[in-house]
């Protein structure tokens, strides 16, 4: 008689002994263990573990029982993104709790010169942070206070010099905004180190306009624990340089909004000022641009949704062609809209254009409707009065 099948592994079905001669072999004795269990999905938003296999059959004599079918792995659970929330909406944990006389409260940001604010005179507060980073500093903007956000300015502590300076390759205009966002090494840039870095301004600006201000809603920005930023809250903006951080940035941090101002640059493959409105049969940069006049943060995948991001520039700013190239290649929402002539909503497209405007930060040269438009302002917000 056939000897007893051995038992299975991993979901393998018993094997079965050889038959004598003559006689037949009976069945493997063990069936196929049930498959392990999936491992459990990792990242953001867990997989599913993959199903155990169904265990073969036994060889030899009589045919083995085939193994049952593994069951299905356990959906991994959430990714954790770390107390500063940088990969993931983290929503509020509190109220806004606003309880300051009505009007402008402006403050100095901790360890800078830059300006700060908020203006509860607003219709209604908007619960975002806006973080302004001008060129290479920034500060409180009156157009936002006065439509219900908070404003933090912030300085960029480096301004990068060698940004599109091809011969330090392509990595270097987006390791020298990264390293200024977190202080960390990326690359061989590490002239930042995290206490001075963007985030730890912002987040030293919170805890303390909230321990000192704290009827001005300030830790409203911050995590349940106090130690980081609930950065899907926030937007970022900037003007020339400061525009590309800010959607530099939003390939690391999963934000409220990124608005550049004349941006996003990071490559010289326009073909300079606008000559006339867009034409796609004439486009005012090279489509064929070579890889290599092309910062290689702009391949990057975003972790902020494409659809909080919006981009501005003027047709008589010499970079036109190269802030209208990114926008094509980083797949803003929409087509080209010529503000000078289209109204809001503009058919739903984040990619804005005027040839009345030059290099220029708002709200200079670009309608308020756009503008609006681009940081999410409440309607009841939308034309203040004092």
């Amino acid at each position: 008689t056939g000897g007893p099948g051995t038992a299975c592994t991993s979901g393998d079905a018993g094997t079965g002994g050889p038959g004598t001669a003559g006689t037949t072999g009976a069945a493997g004795s063990a069936a196929g263990s049930v498959g392990s269990t999936g491992a459990a999905g990792t990242g953001t938003a867990g997989t599913s573990g993959t199903a155990g296999t169904t265990g073969a059959a036994g060889s030899g004599g009589s045919t083995g029982a085939a193994g049952s079918g593994g069951t299905t792995g356990a959906a991994g659970t959430t990714g954790t993104a770390g107390t500063s929330g940088i990969g993931e909406d983290i929503p509020p944990w509190r109220e806004l709790m606003i309880t300051v006389t009505p009007g402008l409260h402006m403050h100095t940001t901790p360890g800078t010169n830059q300006s700060s604010g908020m203006d509860n005179r607003a219709a209604k507060m908007a619960g975002k942070l806006v973080v302004d980073m001008g060129v290479n500093g920034g500060g409180y903007q009156s157009y936002l206070g006065k439509r219900g956000f908070h404003v933090i300015g912030i300085t960029s502590v480096n301004s990068c010099d060698g940004i599109d300076d091809w011969s330090l390759g392509r990595d270097f205009d987006g390791d020298c905004r990264l390293n200024t966002l977190d202080g960390m090494p990326h690359g061989n840039q590490n002239k930042v180190t995290p206490d001075k870095s963007i985030m730890t301004q912002v987040f030293n600006a919170l805890t303390t306009f909230e321990k000192s201000y704290p009827g001005e809603g300030w830790g409203y920005f911050l995590t349940k624990d106090l130690k980081g930023v609930r950065w899907s809250d926030v937007a970022f903006t900037g003007f020339s340089h400061g525009a590309q951080s800010a959607v530099c940035f939003a390939t690391e941090l999963r934000l409220y909004r990124a608005v550049p101002q004349s941006g996003p640059r990071d490559n010289t493959c326009g073909l300079g000022p606008a000559k006339g409105p867009f034409d796609p049969a004439h486009l005012p940069y090279d489509p064929n641009c070579p890889v290599a006049h092309i910062a290689s943060w702009l391949d990057k995948p975003f972790v902020t949704p494409i659809d909080r991001i919006y981009g501005f520039t003027g047709g008589n700013d010499g970079q036109f062609g190269d802030i209208m190239f990114t926008m094509q290649y980083m797949h803003f929402v929409g087509d080209f809209v010529n503000l000078d002539t289209a109204t809001a909503p503009y058919g739903g497209s984040h990619r804005f254009y005027s040839l009345k405007a030059g290099h220029s930060g708002f709200p200079n040269g670009f309608p308020i409707d756009a503008i609006n438009i681009a940081f999410g302002v409440l309607p009841e917000n939308a034309n203040p009065n004092f």
